[in-house]
């Protein structure tokens, strides 16, 4: 019947408007990890490993094929490289840089928590810093801050809670419970 064919013709018109949305989403999504994609390269020719990483997670979100990505020359060059510099910034204790590092590396392998650990190591440490040592944790806050150019005002005089101000208020019977 008429009403029949009406209904499929708004029908097949409803379908083919979905169909031409789908793929122009797809295509922005493609340009866009196109761009961001290439930002990777760019950051590590200029040598900021840190926005290189950034720029692989963002890449890794919009990636149609998301372990492919992370099998690519590119983005395993940036992720190795930031292994080993987390490593170093580790060994020479700098915690606030490998936490830093650390940190990237989780997201960028959140579904299989590869650097869930050293997250939890690096924390640890920046926490043991920050009750304990506090001086030495600006300290190396502002020497990562040098490193990736920030401005000298923009860097922040943190403030660190000591483990007296932690602990004021715990009484002896609080222990014993």
């Amino acid at each position: 019947t008429a009403v029949g064919e009406v209904q499929s013709r708004g029908l097949v018109t409803r379908l083919e408007h979905y169909l031409d949305f789908e793929q122009q989403r797809r295509d922005a999504k493609r340009a866009a990890f196109d761009e961001v994609y290439a930002e990777v390269g760019a950051k590590m020719d200029e040598g900021d490993l840190e926005e290189a990483l950034v720029k692989s997670i963002e890449a890794h979100g919009l990636a149609e094929d998301q372990a492919a990505l992370l099998l690519d020359e590119r983005v395993r060059g940036v992720v190795d490289r930031a292994v080993a510099e987390a490593e170093a910034a580790e060994a020479s204790n700098d915690w606030v840089e490998a936490l830093s590092l650390y940190r990237l590396l989780d997201l960028m392998y959140e579904e299989n928590r590869l650097f869930r650990q050293d997250v939890k190591r690096a924390q640890r440490h920046v926490r043991l810093l920050q009750l304990y040592s506090p001086d030495l944790l600006d300290e190396l806050h502002r020497a990562r801050a040098e490193r990736r150019g920030e401005p000298e005002d923009e860097i922040e005089d943190l403030e660190h809670p000591t483990w007296q101000t932690r602990l004021a208020g715990v009484q002896p019977a609080m222990l014993r419970q």
